[in-house]
């Protein structure tokens, strides 16, 4: 699974990522920071759904629901689009 932060000006402070239907669990970024233009990449196993979850520096907040992830992963580019 890779992460972009593609809001502009707006640093993201979590990523939270799970099987959707468990509970979010930790933050995937852990004392890092996601900045504009940067991207992250973390395991999740394929061959199942998940929700995906970040949050900025406004506590803002972007989710993707059950999505399918395959055993090429999964590419998200955040944007001020997708904010809840």
């Amino acid at each position: 699974m890779t992460i972009e932060n593609d809001l502009g000006n707006y640093t993201i402070w979590y990523i939270y990522g799970s099987p959707s239907d468990e509970a979010w669990g930790e933050d995937r970024l852990g004392s890092e920071l996601l900045n504009p233009g940067e991207t992250m990449t973390f395991y999740v196993a394929a061959g199942d759904y998940y929700d995906f979850k970040c949050v900025d520096e406004d506590d803002d907040t972007y989710t993707l629901w059950e999505v399918w992830v395959d055993e090429d992963g999964f590419y998200w580019s955040v944007d001020l689009s997708d904010m809840d």
